[in-house]
């Protein structure tokens, strides 16, 4: 009987003990969650990922020469700049006037008279600017280089018969959405429109020029950068092996992370009656600012 009771007694008081401690932890919990802000679980952050952006050096600034065929005058020039995450384009008229060395004449006539580097003189000499490069493109090579990409599927506001006995071209497109391969593009970007003032049309090339690279440099065809790379190499210029292996690694996070935008610099000017042509203060203002060294 001694026995039992003790049991009863040993139970009850161990029963007891355990509510006790089983309270108290409750009460450490509860404390707990009510001292946390808005009552929210607390999320081990992950560490975030860098994006890779060029440095300041790896900026390039190239003046394009382009041509009908390789021994014939450049016809058409722009100025391209890589810079960070953008490539910005600037169409300039064959007829812009400048000085050289005490020489005044068109770019063309500087073309001519001492080639594409003769022509980024004049060029710089304009905008005050810096250029690094420059590069020539004739008919096919500009071909070429669309072809790679594949081409671009661009909307005709009408119909455009194009003929160039030089290269053996003699084309005929509908309006509407058609598919361009290199010649077809190629014929687009020297097409005149006597319907149309000429700025209208050296700014819609450059827009067709800038769309097309828009559509291409992205992650779709990062895996080509080598390829992409080696085409500047290929082309008629002074753009070296140093030039692309310093660049290369930006080159392909950008186009592997589609942060690689492509903008039209707008030409805005007056063609004189003597067919020379001369930039707005807008547009030169512009070309500073998107062409300037730092």
């Amino acid at each position: 009987m001694k026995k039992s009771q003790s049991f009863l007694r040993f139970t009850k008081s161990f029963l007891l003990s355990f509510l006790f401690l089983l309270f108290f932890a409750l009460l450490i919990i509860l404390w707990t969650l009510s001292s946390t802000p808005n009552h929210q679980p607390i999320v081990m952050q992950s560490p975030s990922s860098t994006v890779y952006l060029p440095d300041e050096d790896e900026v390039l600034t190239i003046f394009i020469a382009g041509c009908v065929t390789r021994a014939s005058v450049a016809e058409y020039f722009y100025i391209l700049r890589y810079e960070k995450n953008k490539i910005n384009i600037f169409p300039l008229p064959s007829k812009s006037v400048a000085t050289v060395d005490g020489k005044k004449f068109n770019l063309s006539k500087f073309y001519d008279y001492g080639g594409t580097e003769m022509a980024l003189s004049a060029a710089e000499n304009i905008f005050e600017i810096k250029i690094d490069r420059y590069i020539r493109v004739d008919f096919n090579t500009l071909s070429n280089i669309v072809d790679f990409f594949g081409g671009i599927t661009y909307n005709l506001e009408h119909d455009i018969i194009y003929k160039d006995s030089k290269n053996e071209v003699d084309i005929n497109l509908e309006k509407g959405y058609q598919t361009l391969d290199g010649r077809r593009f190629a014929a687009l970007m020297r097409y005149e429109d006597d319907a149309l003032d000429e700025i209208v049309q050296i700014n819609r090339r450059t827009f067709l020029l800038c769309e097309f690279l828009s559509k291409h440099l992205n992650k779709n065809i990062s895996e080509e950068t080598d390829n992409i790379l080696s085409l500047l190499l290929e082309m008629d210029g002074n753009i070296n092996d140093y030039d692309i292996v310093s660049r290369k690694q930006g080159f392909q996070s950008l186009l592997e992370n589609n942060l690689l935008t492509v903008n039209a610099i707008e030409l805005t000017g007056t063609f004189q009656n003597n067919g020379v042509f001369e930039f707005s203060s807008e547009s030169i203002v512009n070309v500073k600012n998107n062409f300037m060294l730092y």
